[in-house]
């Protein structure tokens, strides 16, 4: 049994006949549909629960952070006197950990509530810092990814271009996030005379908010206004330092990347991990990604099998297989399943042989994903 079944293989993943070939270019032309068709959610199609599953992780740290800012307006109005804003200003201080140090708890009771508030707070940074520096960094560089689908693997100096535009544009920012915090604090705060000068101050007082040194020295607490805006600038302004700062790193010393380790099956396969990978081949495959060969169910190929390794060590993620699929599927003029030169000196095969695709080549053309990040 063993022997047929390494026999099939052999002739599946080697002997492909010419008739075979021809064949493969009206599967491959599905599946190219089959993953355009896949990357269109629905949204209006799924249910309250299967929205929630979908973003599980949104949805919690949007939970905890309700549950976070309700249990400190609750507890401390009650335990210290506070105002609503007095509360919310308080939980941003906590959670960002500025610790300015101008509102403190006074009762053992409040003291007691601020360690466990403290410590569900820093769960929360946790679970949100990446997400909240990954927003800002969307947000300003968002221009420049217009044009980034243009940007192939052989754009060595473009691709650098693009990464110092990046950070250029991204420092930029955190330094619009300096100045309005220095006009409004310089303006804002009734600073004493022996402070001296407010517009040093009020720069000042804005570094230390954003990077959440918080001396204590200054703070924005004179009026609700400034309170308010000083829970802004640390919501806002907290993620775009990082990021920049991040950045700019990255330009001058050059993008560190963690070594990656690759776990594979350990030991022989068993049913029970074929199984496994074979739900996860069935996943991939309805999206329009693998069995280019027509193996059939139950057998899974070496792209497949790479395919689900790279995934589950979270290297990569099935959309940026649909997006390297679709590539393929640009470049692969002939419709073969293969790139060949025949591809690169006939651009105008496809339409010669497929005369039917006319009507199709604004389709298959397709749009640059704006979900996933691929530069080929």
């Amino acid at each position: 049994m063993a022997e047929v079944t390494a026999a099939r293989l052999t002739s599946i993943e080697v002997g492909v006949s010419v008739e075979e070939i021809g064949s493969q270019g009206d599967d491959n032309a599905g599946k190219k549909q089959q993953r355009e068709g896949s990357e269109r959610v629905d949204w209006r199609g799924m249910n309250w629960w299967e929205l929630v599953r979908a973003n599980a992780h949104t949805v919690l740290i949007g939970i905890s952070l309700i549950v976070y800012y309700v249990a400190t307006i609750v507890l401390y109005s009650n335990l210290e006197g506070w105002g609503v804003v007095d509360c919310i200003y308080f939980a941003v201080v906590v959670v960002t950990t500025v610790g300015y140090g101008d509102y403190l708890p006074t009762s053992d009771a409040a003291k007691i509530v601020t360690i466990v508030m403290a410590h569900f707070a820093l769960i929360i940074v946790a679970f949100s810092i990446t997400d909240l520096v990954k927003i800002v960094r969307d947000v300003t560089t968002r221009a420049m990814r217009l044009h980034e689908h243009n940007l192939g693997i052989f754009n060595k100096d473009a691709i650098k271009a693009r990464r110092r535009c990046r950070s250029l544009f991204s420092f930029l920012f955190y330094i619009f996030i300096l100045a309005v915090g220095t006009i409004v604090f310089a303006t804002c705060i009734d600073w004493e005379e022996n402070d001296g000068s407010a517009w040093l101050n009020g720069l000042y007082l804005t570094v230390i908010t954003v990077t959440t040194i918080g001396f204590g020295d200054f703070s924005p607490a004179d009026t609700h206004g400034l309170k308010m805006f000083g829970c802004f600038l640390m919501l806002i302004g907290i993620p775009a330092a990082a990021s920049a700062l991040t950045l700019l790193t990255q330009m001058v010393f050059g993008e560190m990347r963690d070594e990656v380790h690759l776990k594979v099956i350990q030991d022989r396969m068993t049913e029970e991990k074929f199984e496994a990978v074979n739900d996860f081949v069935k996943q991939m495959r309805a999206t329009g990604v693998g069995n280019y060969r027509n193996q059939g169910d139950d057998l899974i190929s070496r792209f497949e099998y790479l395919s689900f390794v790279l995934v589950q060590n979270e290297v990569i993620d099935v959309q940026h297989l649909q997006d390297v699929m679709r590539n393929f599927d640009e470049i692969d003029k002939t419709q073969t399943g293969f790139i060949g030169l025949s591809d690169v000196r006939s651009p105008s095969v496809q339409d010669a042989q497929r005369p039917s695709l006319l009507g199709k080549l604004p389709s298959l053309l397709g749009k640059p994903s704006s979900r996933t990040e691929v530069e080929i």
